[in-house]
C-alpha cells in the first residue's frame, strides 16, 4: 500500500501546473512510474486497490483503473486476479543506460 507521503506525492504530482493539461489518469499513472523508478514503490510491493486510491484522490475508480492498466502495459505493475496489483522489478541494466525495462513478469489482466 501506498504510504501517507506516497499518497501525498501522487497528489502533488498530479496537481503541478505542467500536468494540468493531461488527462487524470495520465497523471497518476506517471506519478506512480515515477514512485517505481525513483524505488520508492519497491518490488512485489502491493499497490492499492483502484478504489482505495480512487477515494483518497477523489476520482473515479475507472480513472485509477485505466492508470494501472496503462501501468501493467508497460511492465510497470503486475495484476493478479483476486489478489491485487503488485509493483515489478525493474532491470539494473535498464536503469544504468537510462532505459527503463521493467521486468517481463506479467500475468494477464482478468
Amino acid at each position: 500500500m501506498l504510504k501517507r507521503a506516497q499518497l501525498d506525492s501522487v497528489q502533488t504530482f498530479m496537481d503541478h501546473p505542467a500536468q494540468a493539461g493531461l488527462p487524470l489518469h495520465a497523471r497518476i499513472q506517471r506519478a506512480v512510474r515515477q514512485l517505481i523508478i525513483d524505488r520508492s514503490l519497491t518490488a512485489g510491493r502491493p499497490l492499492p486497490s483502484s478504489r482505495t486510491l480512487a477515494r483518497s484522490l477523489g476520482v473515479t475508480r475507472d480513472t485509477v483503473e485505466t492508470a494501472y492498466a496503462q501501468l501493467h502495459a508497460e511492465g510497470f505493475i503486475e495484476r493478479r486476479v483476486g489478489s491485487g496489483s503488485f509493483v515489478c522489478e525493474l532491470t539494473e541494466l535498464g536503469l544504468k543506460r537510462g532505459v527503463l525495462r521493467p521486468s517481463a513478469r506479467r500475468t494477464p489482466a482478468g
